[in-house]
Parts: structure tokens; sequence; C-alpha cells
């Protein structure tokens, strides 16, 4: 058993290792407040916390939309329609409708947030650039991808009018994350 003098310095050296791992642009890329700039695992944070600002402005916007324009696209049920083929292919019963949608819900929040995380944590015009380009990308895909994925277009791309609004949902997602990294460095 290892006394505590001798545990310190391996905890140190994994530290090295960990800073070293996060050098550079990433790992010059966020403090926050209260937590010293050489902790590295600050910028992810605040980065995955701009990316949630952005997926929950993108889920948000959605079901408005949804509930005030009829023809909106139906993300949501691009989510669903995505889990039941997943569960149809490993041979598994997809959820009831409730928790069909909470689960599709969950996910769109989760792997948006990831998504628009790249946004970075600091602010400024390359923040909001990189914020409209992964929506714009995002969006596009979107659109896109579901006929090839074997899903329906009816939930994305049904009309022009359906396949803008859903670019421009993916963008207003990618410019609330670039407006909350331009927050919080303005915060600092």
């Amino acid at each position: 058993m290892a006394d505590e003098g001798n545990f310190e310095p391996q905890f140190r050296a994994q530290f090295r290792v960990n800073e070293w791992a996060f050098s550079g642009t990433i790992g010059e890329a966020l403090s926050l407040p209260g937590i010293p700039s050489s902790s590295r695992g600050g910028f992810m944070l605040r980065a995955l916390l701009n990316g949630l600002v952005g997926s929950v402005a993108l889920t948000v916007a959605h079901q408005l939309l949804r509930k005030f324009v009829v023809d909106a696209p139906k993300l949501d049920n691009l989510g669903k329609e995505s889990i039941e083929k997943v569960y149809s292919a490993v041979g598994k019963e997809p959820p009831n409708d409730g928790a069909l949608f909470r689960s599709a819900l969950l996910s769109d929040i989760v792997g948006n947030a990831i998504f628009y995380s790249q946004v970075g944590s600091r602010g400024g015009a390359g923040a909001i650039a990189k914020g409209i380009s992964l929506g714009l990308t995002m969006g596009a895909g979107a659109s896109a991808l579901p006929p090839l994925l074997g899903l329906s277009k009816n939930n994305s791309q049904k009309n022009m009018r359906q396949a803008a609004m859903t670019v421009g949902l993916y963008v207003l997602g990618g410019f609330a994350a670039a407006c909350a990294a331009q927050c919080c460095s303005k915060a600092e």
C-alpha cells in the first residue's frame, strides 16, 4: 500500500499529463470565475454550458414554432422516428409515445448541446461566426439527410419553407450558443 508521500507526486504527474493534453488553443479557451485558469477542465464546462444554451434555445423555439405555424418542422418526430429505427434494428420494442417523446427530446438536447459546444467558451466575432456556421451545417444536415437515412422527409423538408425553417432553427441555436459565450467572456 502506498503512503501519502508517494501518492501526491503520482497525482501531480497525472495532472501534468492532463494539463499538457489540454494545452494550446483549447486549453486557453476558458477560465471560469472562481476556478483558477490552471484548471483545464473549466473551459470544457463553459463550452458545454454554452452549447446547452444553444440547444435549449433551439428546442424552445422549435416547440413554439410547432404551436403557431402549420407546416413547421417536426424535429421531435424526426428524433422519435430515429429512436424507433434503432430499436427495431436491435430487435427491441420501442417505448410508448410519452417515453419515446421524452427520449427523443433528451437525446436532441444532449446531442445538440455537445455539437454547439464547439462554439467554445470565448466570445467575439469568431464565436458568432462559428455559431452561425455550426447552425447552418446542422440545419442543412437535418433538412437533407433524413431521406438518405431512411427517415421521412415530411418532418424537416416537406417543402422549401419547412426546410428553411429547419435551417433557421439550427442557426438560432448556434447564435444562442455564441451569445452565451459572448456573455460569459464579458463576465470575467
